[in-house]
């Protein structure tokens, strides 16, 4: 249970308390979850059966869009709306292939801040930091991003399975506008090409009892980018 007086940080690991970054952990077969997010993770399930499977086909195209951008030269990463850093996440996934990797995660869920900062103690290759997608200022000028990385070297920034919470408004193209010459994004998206709105209105609604925009379904799918 919370505490009276305790930080934001420390009351995100109420285990009493949903976070949707353990309810994900859940979907990929983890272990940093707890009843409350087994029980939304498996109401989710009920009205959309496909989520887990989303999930574990976003941590394969995640896997895949590492390597390419690895075999590209990339050797340093941002990964937007990171969730918690267990098993086959970036870092994990990139020092596979090239051991002088430096990754940088960023979430706004509280849960996935504590968690990989937890994790991530003894790993000096890799932080984590609290910030927001729809602010790039945030991220792209934090003081830690920009001590852990090299803005005159290429960048692989990652937006797997979060633009969707986004409003139109929050225009993300400044991230793009302020990356090292070749860098990339990789980003995916829900899209929605069989499902009826009904259901896709009441996916949307149950998926994000956190965010601050309900999960907005793409007509057509995106893919990795370069940025010059």
């Amino acid at each position: 249970m919370a505490w009276p007086g305790a930080s934001r940080h420390e009351r995100s690991v109420d285990p009493e308390r949903l976070s949707v970054a353990r309810a994900h952990n859940y979907f990929l077969g983890g272990s940093f979850n707890t009843p409350v997010d087994r029980a939304f993770a498996e109401h989710v399930l009920e009205i959309l059966p496909a989520s887990k499977t989303m999930a574990l086909d976003n941590r394969n195209f995640l896997s895949r869009a590492i390597a390419y951008l690895i075999e590209n030269g990339v050797r340093q990463f941002i990964d937007i709306g990171s969730g918690i850093p267990t098993a086959g996440k970036v870092h994990h996934i990139a020092r596979a292939l090239s051991p002088d990797v430096t990754v940088v995660y960023a979430d706004n869920d509280p849960v996935a801040v504590a968690q990989s900062k937890l994790l991530l103690r003894d790993d000096p290759a890799t932080v984590a930091i609290d910030a927001d997608l729809r602010h790039s200022a945030d991220i792209l000028d934090n003081a830690t991003v920009r001590g852990h990385h090299d803005f005159s070297q290429p960048i692989g920034l990652l937006m797997i399975a979060v633009l969707h919470f986004i409003p139109d408004h929050d225009d993300p193209a400044a991230y793009r506008d302020a990356l090292p010459p070749a860098s990339y994004i990789a980003l995916s998206h829900l899209i929605d090409e069989t499902a009826h709105p009904t259901s896709t209105a009441r996916s949307a609604a149950a998926s994000t009892p956190t965010r601050a925009a309900p999960a907005r379904w793409s007509p057509e799918p995106a893919a990795p980018s370069p940025t010059g």
